[in-house]
């Protein structure tokens, strides 16, 4: 076995210890983490789901750590809708991602925006449930136009969407974002 996947192996195995994911929480991490250690690969969108204390922040956590422990924690962005949800996964909202309560959308955003996003390859989206329709559009469209890509969703970038569709609808009553979420996921599985 080559040194550095063996290195890497050592890295996944171990943060699957340290972090004591049971077997479905290791499941959506490993498939994360090898999709990370590959040279080439297509883009992964994927939605980690389950009902309060699941255990979804404990997968965000060891992925944050598994990135930290490869000294590449700069290809991975940890978002969320509000502060507080922020706060419990170390992360920031998307808002200051992706520029989205920028003003304007004139290319020094966009460039603000591509600066934000440079070196990232995977953005976590937490309490995906709390997204409107329009939320996830714009979260979308923001990567797409700084990269210029607008055939991809999210600009090409790997999505990871974590939430419970039955906990914490989309703020001010707008439509809820699960049949795009679940449309993403099952094209992926079945391509």
């Amino acid at each position: 076995m080559d040194g550095h996947i063996y290195h890497t192996q050592n890295i996944i195995d171990n943060t699957v210890s340290d972090f004591l994911l049971n077997t479905e929480q290791e499941r959506a991490f490993h498939i994360i983490a090898n999709h990370a250690s590959t040279e080439k690969h297509e883009q992964l969108i994927m939605y980690i789901g389950g009902m309060a204390g699941t255990g979804k922040s404990q997968v965000i956590k060891a992925l944050t750590s598994f990135f930290e422990k490869q000294t590449e924690s700069h290809h991975i962005v940890i978002m969320a809708p509000t502060g507080t949800s922020v706060a419990l996964v170390g992360g920031s909202t998307y808002h200051s991602i992706v520029g989205i309560n920028d003003k304007s959308t004139s290319t020094i955003s966009m460039a603000k925006v591509r600066t934000r996003l440079d070196d990232v390859d995977y953005m976590f989206l937490d309490e995906v449930s709390m997204f409107s329709c329009h939320d996830m559009y714009n979260i979308s469209a923001q990567p797409e136009k700084a990269f210029n890509e607008p055939n991809k969703p999210f600009g090409g970038l790997n999505m990871f969407f974590s939430g419970d569709f039955s906990q914490l609808p989309p703020v001010g009553g707008e439509e809820s974002v699960p049949s795009i979420v679940v449309a993403l996921a099952l094209k992926f599985i079945q391509d």
